[in-house]
């Protein structure tokens, strides 16, 4: 959900959206429209880590995040690692979002396929990383 890692707690105009989620209330992306999710602004949702940038930026689309990586490594001429990782993949393809096969076709319409590529992928379902790899 989105209650860790966004300021959607403190915005009213989402207040009647939560849904019951895991351990309690929450937002889920799945339920908002980019338009919805760009006016969000990111926070770091461990206590323990540092907290300084928080509300400074929106989400980011995982095109956004790879062109930005690539930028990074020509700039810097050195390999930028993008780790990111799959949220409940079950859930968003039994209700009709399988992304997986959109993540398969991204990275491999960008040359981001087989073990060298700056992309790691994380999740907790090992055939999404079978599809994924």
């Amino acid at each position: 959900g989105l209650a860790r890692s966004t300021d959607i707690a403190h915005r009213p105009e989402f207040a009647g959206r939560s849904v019951a989620w895991e351990a309690g209330q929450d937002w889920l992306a799945a339920d908002l429209d980019w338009r919805e999710l760009q006016a969000l602004r990111c926070r770091e949702p461990w206590p323990q880590r540092l907290q300084a940038f928080d509300g400074r930026y929106r989400i980011l689309r995982l095109t956004d995040l790879l062109d930005l990586a690539q930028t990074e490594s020509l700039r810097r001429d050195r390999p930028i690692l993008v780790y990111p990782e799959t949220k409940h993949p079950a859930w968003h393809r039994a209700r009709g979002l399988d992304f997986v096969i959109a993540l398969s076709d991204l990275c491999r319409d960008r040359g981001l396929r087989g073990p060298n590529a700056p992309v790691w992928w994380q999740s907790f379902e090992w055939d999404v990383l079978d599809a994924l790899r």
